[in-house]
């Protein structure tokens, strides 16, 4: 997320030269944040020269009305013959196509931006940065680079075998920047941490690959070549071929489909819906393929606003379905054994999942993940409501709440259902004996998993 400012705010396009005998603008101005992220998995404010207050920090990397605007914005990675995966921008302006450029610099200064991710520690690892303004790296919620404050374009590195990681262990990095003063904008990394890395080792799951075919309603349909990764054995070479089912109709929306990042997109016009086809192929013979488990997630269902469509998909034969808890997504039977899934919040693009190994706790909300066994099929319809917006839908084929971490400190576990035609059992499972009846949750945080009941239903048993 970048914040775009303007150059009224106290903290930006000041000159700490002459109000601070101490300012060097060759050097950084150490010890502005304190050691550990605050609970919101932001900088907490801890003091020094050229920053005004907390209060005025605080607006740095928090979305604050009239005071500045956040945007989406994507920063690649680039990997580099070595190895090495580098971002190097030696004019580092990412909203100048907002306009409003300066007068004289013909560029958009004053502006924040702070990113989130995931990786499995190796060994080995190091992460360096080199430019300007304040940088602050987080590795495991605790300080690692230090850059603050207003200067010339610095270097700084850390080595990771020095925060006392253990190898294999999934670690968090969390970055923040500030660009708070004309007239140039320095922004590189270079890493050799491996932020590529799948990190959802311990479940099946298809990794898409690329998309030989982007022709959805037509010859072809939408066709993702990917690997298949079973836990434990060798992974294989996997196909998806997305259809739309004989009798119904595709209307696309505006967006693009394909891939989003690790999530398959899918556009659908408002007021329209369609049935499709999931299929699991051999690349090379077209043959279906059936996998004896496999995921289907259901990403960022938005629901309806004033004015704008709303999301919701049909689906039935799976074995399990997880969700988070609380839940933003709503559930009904709608016959055949089908479920409708739909979303009781509003969203925007702005938050639409980016990273395959990261959510925020909100996006989870959002999320429902359905588990299928022995399968090479598996049928959806789409639903966009009447509205003046089309409908992007975002599914992966993992289990996207098993798999990925959160932006923060850990959200509670998600809750795993199992469909059966006679009750419905859950993380959740309602236990029935011959003489009583108990309510229970399977607390499978961690993987030690713990079953623990009640005699009476909770009022936060959300399930039937």
């Amino acid at each position: 997320v970048v914040r775009d400012f303007d150059e009224s705010h106290p903290d930006f396009e000041s000159k700490p030269w002459e109000q601070f005998p101490s300012f060097r603008g060759n050097q950084p101005t150490l010890g502005i944040v304190e050691k550990i992220l605050g609970d919101d998995s932001k900088p907490v404010y801890r003091g020094n020269i050229t920053v005004t207050s907390k209060l005025t920090f605080d607006q740095w990397y928090s979305d604050t009305p009239n005071v500045n605007r956040p945007v989406q914005v994507k920063l690649n990675l680039t990997r580099q013959p070595d190895g090495t995966l580098q971002a190097k921008h030696d004019e580092f302006f990412p909203l100048d196509f907002l306009g409003n450029l300066h007068p004289v610099h013909k560029h958009k200064f004053w502006f924040t931006m702070e990113m989130h991710t995931v990786f499995r520690y190796h060994g080995g690892e190091t992460f360096t940065f080199d430019g300007d303004d304040d940088l602050w790296v987080f590795i495991n919620r605790s300080l690692a680079i230090d850059l603050g404050g207003m200067h010339g374009a610095l270097r700084a590195s850390v080595n990771l075998d020095t925060l006392g990681l253990n190898k294999g262990e999934v670690a968090s990095l969390d970055l923040f920047y500030a660009e708070r003063h004309t007239f140039e904008s320095h922004f590189r990394v270079d890493t050799t941490i491996d932020f590529d890395e799948d990190l959802c080792t311990d479940h099946e799951h298809m990794l898409l690959g690329t998309v030989p075919s982007n022709n959805l309603g037509g010859p072809g349909g939408l066709l993702f070549r990917g690997t298949g990764v079973v836990p434990m054995k060798p992974q294989q070479e996997l196909e998806l071929a997305i259809t739309v089912k004989d009798g119904s109709t595709y209307s696309p929306g505006s967006m693009q489909n394909g891939k989003f990042g690790e999530y398959v997109l899918i556009s659908v016009k408002a007021d329209s819906k369609v049935a499709l086809q999931f299929r699991f192929r051999d690349p090379n013979t077209k043959t279906p393929k059936k996998l004896a488990k496999t995921y289907l997630s259901l990403l960022d269902l938005d629901a309806i606003s004033p004015g704008l469509s709303s999301e919701s998909v049909e689906i039935g034969g799976f074995t399990n379905k997880i969700l988070s808890f609380p839940t933003e997504v709503m559930e009904e039977p709608v016959g055949s054994g089908a479920t409708r899934f739909s979303a009781s919040a509003a969203g925007t693009v702005d938050d639409n999942p980016q990273d395959a190994n990261l959510l925020t706790v909100g996006q989870k909300k959002r999320v429902v993940t359905l588990e299928f066994q022995d399968v090479s099929v598996m049928e959806a319809k789409l639903s966009c409501t009447v509205g003046n917006t089309d409908c992007d839908f975002m599914f992966a084929v993992s289990p996207t709440l098993l798999c990925t971490f959160n932006v923060g400190p850990p959200a509670p576990p998600p809750v795993t259902q199992t469909a059966t035609t006679t009750m419905t059992t859950t993380a959740t499972t309602t236990v029935t004996t011959s003489e009583t009846v108990q309510f229970c949750v399977i607390d499978i945080s961690a993987f030690n998993i713990h079953l623990i009941c009640f005699p009476e239903k909770q009022w936060w048993m959300f399930w039937k």
